[in-house]
């Protein structure tokens, strides 16, 4: 199914998003940006398949130094090893998409993009609305503080639309984790009273925040 989202975005052109892709992954920006064409396509196209293959004929012919994907696959083989009845395995059995180790990292490459593609679109829709609702809640691993393989219970933060915070790396739209399942949802002050009055399990600062807001705006 073809993405409905623009691949260019304001201040983030679809080079510069593969750019930073590719820093991301530790390699040549230049690898993708020769073929941009052809990934341009396959991308917009919102074909999965094709664009891993696309990457993969100008990513480099054998798997490159990218250590955290390395640290990824090893904590996968430990976390599988501390089961004493598991029998040895290797990483080609703890890949995601591919037992070949290339065309795995190609996978992680899209997804990246993909997702990060998606929340900088949803930053832009944010920022027109903050007015409406200045309060942004994110909920997953990132904002928990802990690595990917931890998968603690997952629990909310909420802050204020102009916290220094969104332009952290504990966001979707700047998480260098290979795996970023992070949201982030958007309240209006009426919305925000309602999960204060509900107890904000978790969300510690939710009530001094709305106190502060109020305050702010003469409520």
């Amino acid at each position: 199914m073809p993405l409905e989202i623009p691949l260019d975005l304001p201040g983030h052109s679809f080079d510069q998003q593969l750019t930073d892709l590719a820093r991301w992954a530790c390699f040549d920006p230049a690898l993708l940006l020769a073929k941009q064409t052809e990934i341009r396509e396959v991308m917009q196209a919102g074909n999965r398949p094709k664009a891993v293959k696309a990457m993969l004929t100008c990513l480099p012919s054998d798997p490159w130094p990218w250590p955290a994907y390395e640290a990824m696959i090893q904590r996968r083989m430990d976390l599988h090893e501390a089961e004493p009845e598991d029998d040895p395995i290797s990483a080609d059995d703890v890949r995601e998409f591919h037992t070949d180790a290339l065309t795995d990292m190609a996978g992680h490459l899209y997804d990246k993009w993909l997702t990060r593609h998606f929340w900088l679109f949803r930053k832009q829709q944010m920022d027109a609305i903050k007015h409406l609702r200045p309060f942004w809640q994110m909920s997953g691993w990132c904002i928990s503080g802990v690595d990917e393989m931890g998968r603690p219970p997952l629990r909310s933060e909420t802050r204020l639309a102009d916290d220094a915070i969104w332009e952290s790396d504990r966001t979707p739209w700047h998480c260098k984790r290979l795996h970023c399942r992070c949201e982030i949802r958007t309240l209006s002050r009426l919305e925000m009273t309602r999960y204060v009055d509900a107890g904000c399990k978790g969300d510690e600062h939710a009530p001094e925040l709305l106190r502060i807001w109020q305050a702010q705006n003469g409520l």
